[in-house]
């Protein structure tokens, strides 16, 4: 918990939903890469449940890798990145509308590019901004009213934000729980149409 954080706040109604995602945040020897992404996976599913803004405007990933190792980049399998650009651009209603990268270790890029060329040409040519370690050209997309204090803003920290989303999730259980007992049998086929 605490690596994908949908932040409270846009500008406008009809700005995107901020989310930060905090890659070094997730401990090797508690979880995984693919847990953390179930874990987002539910926040995405309360979301789309109770936020049109987010359904309708998409959303924007300010995606800090501050702390990411080696073992980070190990977690990150061709197969697990190919199934994660597919659930995103083609299984998920979420429009996503730009990705803003703090901090990148050495080799990063490399990372990104494999990552890119996953996704269709369509989400390929989406704004990516890498800002390196410095705030300002952060605050030059998003004003410090929108942000935790630990990016430089007026919000509260990231962690009490985190705190919310963990009471929202253990609110939320029986829905999550719901959801992931759907499954679809791919041996049925739809009916014929008359």
């Amino acid at each position: 918990m605490g690596v994908a954080v949908p932040l409270p706040r846009t500008t406008k109604a009809t700005d995107p939903k901020l989310f930060i995602i905090r890659v070094g945040n997730f401990d090797l020897t508690e979880c995984t890469f693919a847990d953390t992404m179930k874990v987002g996976t539910m926040i995405n599913d309360i979301l789309m449940r109770e936020d049109d803004q987010m359904v309708i405007c998409g959303m924007i990933l300010i995606i800090d890798l501050k702390g990411v190792s080696a073992g980070h980049l190990m977690q990150f399998e061709m197969g697990l990145l190919r199934k994660i650009a597919i659930m995103n651009q083609d299984a998920s209603p979420l429009r996503m509308q730009g990705i803003h990268i703090l901090n990148p270790p050495a080799g990063a890029q490399a990372v990104l590019n494999i990552f890119n060329g996953l996704l269709s040409e369509k989400n390929q040519h989406k704004r990516i901004f890498i800002h390196g370690r410095e705030l300002e050209t952060l605050h030059q997309h998003f004003p410090p009213e929108l942000l935790p204090e630990e990016y430089g803003g007026t919000l509260e920290s990231i962690d009490n934000i985190v705190k919310q989303w963990q009471n929202r999730l253990i609110e939320n259980r029986l829905y999550l729980l719901e959801m992931a007992s759907m499954s679809s049998n791919k041996t049925i086929s739809p009916p014929a149409m008359p």
